[in-house]
């Protein structure tokens, strides 16, 4: 289901935005998507990976990430205008943030998607510690425990078995 279709017939493409916290499967879900859809996959910290040598926790990330988050919706902006939908994979966790994406996307003309996913505090507190345990020097990471079950946030079908 990549956007809606008009009255043209053609299908008007979307951001889809990810919304919860670690151990949940944010990006596992996104790459999902992305090749479900078809959509281009923006992961932030693949791209924070590849650009700094910075952990998740360190002040300079933060710095860093919103430079990283700006390239990537310039970026975005582009795969967008060929028509195509963009699977933005960094966390959409509070309102702000998500009505910012929101307001970003119809500015540029586009509507926006949130996914929220949850999973059991004990999936993700295993997630999270086994991913700790990986963890390189130069890989981020984040001990951020989420709760609940898998939900969209429209009245929407889920566009994925599994992820509903």
């Amino acid at each position: 289901m990549s956007g809606v279709t008009g009255g043209t017939g053609l299908s008007e493409p979307f951001v889809h935005l990810l919304c919860g916290l670690s151990g949940v499967g944010k990006t596992t879900y996104a790459r999902r998507l992305a090749a479900r859809l078809p959509a281009v996959w923006f992961g932030l910290d693949a791209w924070m990976l590849r650009l700094y040598p910075y952990r998740y926790d360190t002040s300079e990330y933060a710095e860093r990430a919103e430079v990283c988050r700006e390239l990537i919706w310039e970026t975005a902006l582009q795969v967008l205008h060929t028509g195509s939908d963009v699977v933005l994979d960094w966390n959409q966790w509070s309102r702000a943030r998500r009505a910012h994406r929101h307001a970003r996307a119809a500015e540029a003309g586009f509507a926006a998607w949130v996914h929220h996913l949850r999973v059991p505090v004990e999936t993700a507190v295993a997630r999270a510690t086994a991913r700790a345990a990986r963890a390189s020097p130069r890989r981020m990471c984040s001990t951020r425990l989420p709760c609940g079950i898998l939900r969209r946030s429209s009245s929407r079908r889920p566009l994925m078995k599994g992820y509903q």
